[in-house]
C-alpha cells in the first residue's frame, strides 16, 4: 500500500505541491496580514477534508486528480465532510475530557508537559482505532452506500489490518513531528530557526502523505470488502434450492 500512495503521489504531483503550498505558506501570510489563527484553523481543516475526499475519489475511480472532473462525485462532498467530522469529533471526546482533567487538575506548565506527551499521542491512537472502525464509512459515502452498521461490520472484520498500518506509518511519525520542533524550540530559542522551520515544512508534506496513504487503505479495504460480500451472496445463491 504504500508503493500504490508514492504512485498516486507521483501521478498528482501538482495537486500534492499546490496543497503543501497552501499549508505551509497561507497561515503564515494570513496570521502575519490579520493577527488571528482561528478563521485559519477552520480554513485548513475544510481544506483538508476537501482534498481528503479528491485523494479517495481518485483512489475509487482509478484515475488521476486532472482527470476526476469526468469521474469524480462532487455532491458526494457535504455528506462525506459531515461523517469525516463525526469521525474527528469521536476520536477526540477522550482526548477532550483528558485535557480538561489536565487543565483543572495541574499548574499550567505541568498540564502542557502532559497535553504533549500523553493527550497528544492519545489522540493520534484513538485517530487509528475510530478509522480502522468506521473507516471504510468514507469511500462508501462516495459510492452511494453510507450504511453506518455495515461500516462497522467492516471495521470489526478488519481492524487490527487497518489499526497497525496507520498506527506505525501515520500516528508515531505525526507524533514524533509533532513533538520535533518544541525541543527544536527548546534547544535554539527562535521560532523561526532554520530547523524548525524545516521540521514545519516535513511536517506539512506527511500530513498530505498521510491523507493519501489513508485514503489508498481504506478505498482498497472498502473493494475487497465489496468484493467478498458480493462473492459470498453468488454463493449463497448458486447453493439456493430452486
Amino acid at each position: 500500500m504504500l508503493k500504490d500512495t508514492f504512485s498516486m503521489i507521483r501521478q498528482n504531483v501538482w495537486v500534492f505541491t499546490t496543497i503543501f503550498v497552501v499549508i505551509v505558506g497561507l497561515p503564515f501570510v494570513l496570521e502575519r496580514s490579520f493577527g488571528s489563527s482561528k478563521g485559519i484553523a477552520v480554513g485548513l481543516v475544510v481544506g483538508y477534508i476537501s482534498a481528503f475526499n479528491m485523494f479517495m475519489q481518485a483512489r475509487l475511480a482509478g484515475v488521476p486528480l486532472r482527470l476526476l472532473r469526468s469521474h469524480g462525485k462532487p455532491s458526494t462532498l457535504w455528506g462525506f465532510m459531515f461523517r469525516t467530522l463525526l469521525i474527528l469529533a469521536l476520536a477526540g471526546v477522550p482526548v477532550f475530557a483528558l485535557t480538561i482533567y489536565f487543565v483543572t487538575s495541574f499548574d499550567r506548565r505541568i498540564a502542557n508537559v502532559l497535553m504533549v506527551f500523553v493527550a497528544s499521542p492519545l489522540l493520534y491512537i484513538s485517530l487509528s482505532v475510530f478509522l480502522s472502525l468506521l473507516g471504510t464509512w468514507l469511500p462508501a459515502t462516495i459510492e452511494g452506500r453510507a450504511s453506518f452498521s455495515q461500516a462497522l461490520v467492516r471495521g470489526q472484520r478488519h481492524f487490527w489490518f487497518v489499526f497497525w498500518r496507520f498506527s506505525l506509518v501515520c500516528a508515531l511519525p505525526g507524533f514524533i513531528l509533532d513533538v520535533a520542533p518544541i525541543f527544536a524550540f527548546v534547544l535554539t530559542n527562535s521560532e523561526y530557526s532554520p530547523s524548525i522551520i524545516a521540521l514545519i515544512t516535513f511536517r506539512a508534506a506527511f500530513e498530505i502523505f498521510g491523507l493519501i496513504y489513508i485514503s489508498v487503505v481504506l478505498v482498497d479495504l472498502y473493494r475487497s470488502c465489496e468484493a467478498e460480500d458480493a462473492a459470498s451472496e453468488a454463493e449463497d445463491a448458486a447453493v439456493a434450492p430452486a
